[in-house]
């Protein structure tokens, strides 16, 4: 996998989307993905940051 696409889908799940949906739009493999971004930093950051994206926005409506 290259530069290009690493960053697209480290973009993408930045963004909230999940890497299964990021792979479609980019056109490559899930298990490819996995395999090539398992131990990359820049993108477990960007699945923490999906991760706390999607927590609070589904809980928005949320009153104790």
């Amino acid at each position: 996998m290259g530069p290009e696409v690493r960053a697209r889908l480290i973009n993408l799940m930045a963004k909230g989307i999940s890497l299964k949906d990021a792979c479609k739009l980019v056109g490559i493999g899930y298990s490819t993905a996995v395999r090539h971004l398992s131990h990359d930093p820049d993108y477990l950051e960007a699945i923490r940051r999906a991760r706390l994206t999607r927590a609070t926005t589904q809980n928005h409506s949320f009153k104790p």
